[in-house]
């Protein structure tokens, strides 16, 4: 039997992802068990998530198809465990639509050695011990830019909204491969792109209005979270921004805070701009948050983060446990995928290769999701997690050549997009 070195790759790593799964078993980070919570409320009421009784109390939307998986799961089974089975088969999968992604981008070579560097990536480990949406948030993205390639375009479009349904940012996937089609002159690409993404929302929506008179497509927390980090951050006294009339329910908490957030914005320009740099490296500056899952007593600490974070890090070196020194092992290597990846964006910029549509995608993505979280969102190391495998591409191409980088994208477009 000929067994292609990328499929037993791939199986090896899903392989290693269910053995964490089954030896260190769930891990209980916060916003996981949030979900779990709402969930209940789902069960409890016989609808999914949002609850229309619930509204009233609710102080957000979270991520409304992480949560009704959550809910999913423990309706058939009583236990997240089924889920979390599901989410370590989808976080094997990313390792192959990595691969299928790297190939039709830039060829057999560059997908190759993003997968190796994808496997040998230690934070990959342990990240399917939790409800977290980044597992299935990341495989609908990279499953959604797959079919695109590959011409499927309306499933294509279906696939980045549930994508958007767990997490909402696959509106940034979604504007790269629209003009990545529309460069390359493909308008029924486009137009099918965009109807199966719009389809999937209304459908949706539309659910979501029968049950709540709301229409909601995905979380409604960034303008809180864009508010209360601003706030935070900011010299002056304006924490009285943030209150809520405790009457509001959680769609008028939600304008309440927009309100305020473009008011802050408008009265605090430069104050903004300067919170920029403190947002890049809240979400770039350390990669820790996925070893929680080795923690021994993880069920029972009150603040998992601590042991692993970067001022622990540096209070207890050179003294540090195994853990502690695969923590630092696995920033090293970060930093060198990170590194390769702006040497790669860098050369491309320098020898003018932004003609080469395939680029386009993996330091697209990267970029737009990048400053859209500079301008309205806030610094969280999570946030970059469903970008890895773009900044793994970007490594490759770096390692494998660059002269390849002029490469245009097969099958499609296949016209090329040459700047005028």
């Amino acid at each position: 039997m000929n067994c292609k070195p990328h499929w037993l790759l791939a199986a090896l790593f899903c392989v290693a992802q269910m053995a964490v799964l089954a030896i260190f078993g769930y891990t209980p980070y916060p916003d996981s068990q949030g979900y779990i919570g709402l969930a209940g409320d789902s069960l409890l009421y016989g609808e999914p998530y949002p609850v229309a009784e619930k509204l009233g109390e609710l102080t957000f939307v979270w991520n409304v198809g992480a949560i009704n998986a959550v809910a999913l799961s423990l309706w058939l089974a009583g236990s997240v465990w089924p889920l979390l089975v599901v989410y370590t088969l989808m976080k094997g999968a990313t390792a192959w639509l990595l691969y299928d992604t790297g190939r039709q981008l830039f060829g057999p070579k560059v997908a190759i050695v993003a997968l190796v560097l994808y496997v040998l990536y230690p934070a990959n480990y342990g990240e399917a011990t939790s409800a977290h949406s980044e597992v299935p948030h990341t495989f609908f993205m990279m499953l959604g830019i797959c079919l695109a390639l590959r011409q499927r375009f309306l499933a294509a479009g279906v696939v980045l909204a549930l994508a958007n349904w767990f997490r909402p940012m696959a509106i940034v996937p979604l504007v790269v491969m629209a003009l990545w089609l529309l460069c390359g002159r493909r308008w029924r690409g486009v137009g099918g792109l965009l109807a199966g993404y719009a389809l999937v929302l209304c459908l949706i929506g539309t659910a979501s209005y029968v049950r709540t008179g709301h229409v909601i497509v995905q979380a409604k927390t960034g303008w809180m979270a864009l508010l209360q980090y601003s706030v935070d951050h900011s010299p002056q006294d304006d924490a009285h921004l943030t209150y809520t009339p405790p009457e509001y329910d959680c769609f008028q908490r939600d304008s309440l805070w927009r309100e305020h957030a473009l008011r802050w914005i408008a009265d605090n320009p430069v104050e903004y701009v300067l919170q920029m740099p403190g947002k890049l490296l809240g979400m770039y500056g350390s990669d820790n948050v996925n070893f929680c899952v080795f923690l021994p007593q993880k069920a029972s600490m009150e603040y998992m983060y601590e042991p692993l974070s970067m001022r622990t890090l540096a209070k207890d070196a050179p003294r540090l446990t195994a853990l502690q020194w695969l923590v630092v092992c696995n920033l090293l290597y970060y930093a060198v995928l990170l590194a390769l990846s702006f040497v790669c964006l860098c050369v491309a910029a320098w020898r003018r290769r932004w003609r080469s549509l395939a680029l386009w995608i993996p330091g697209g993505i990267v970029l737009l999701e990048t400053l859209m979280l500079l301008f309205v969102g806030h610094g969280e190391a999570r946030f970059h997690q469903p970008l890895m495998p773009f900044f793994v591409l970007l490594a490759a191409l770096a390692v494998v050549r660059f002269k390849g980088l002029a490469r245009e994208a097969a099958p499609i477009p296949r016209s090329r997009c040459r700047p005028r």
